[in-house]
């Protein structure tokens, strides 16, 4: 597997941790960010070829983070994360790369991201 940077934005520690750990273990480099703020001040000093964004985040929704980075940042790709049960569509409307309800088997989140990081067009879980 190429090199591939991720910028991952989570605001509950445990859920930021944990999804770290996952995608470095798998050979990803993940820059981590809490608020939409902060994943907007990495976007402007760094470079990144895959988002993941939870939903609900404090001052912005993920959604809505994902519609600014596709203006500035327009071949990057997407992910949607969210425990809300409608987010397939949220994710749908909006047209990510990718989306998952969290918490999703491990195995089943990697094979999503090897997908979209190879540029395969159907990754979205079950």
């Amino acid at each position: 597997m190429s090199q591939h940077d991720i910028l991952l934005v989570e605001d509950d520690p445990s859920m930021r941790e944990y999804l770290q750990y996952i995608l470095r273990d798998a050979g990803y480099t993940v820059t981590a960010a809490t608020t939409a703020s902060e994943a907007c001040d990495c976007l402007a000093s760094s470079s990144f070829d895959l988002l993941i964004t939870d939903h609900f985040l404090s001052g912005m929704l993920g959604a809505e983070l994902i519609t600014r980075v596709r203006v500035s940042h327009p071949r990057m790709r997407t992910v949607l994360m969210s425990s809300n049960p409608n987010i397939a569509f949220i994710a749908n409307a909006i047209e990510v790369d990718g989306w998952f309800a969290k918490s999703p088997a491990v195995a089943d989140f990697l094979h999503m991201i090897h997908r979209i990081v190879a540029d395969d067009d159907e990754c979205r879980l079950p």
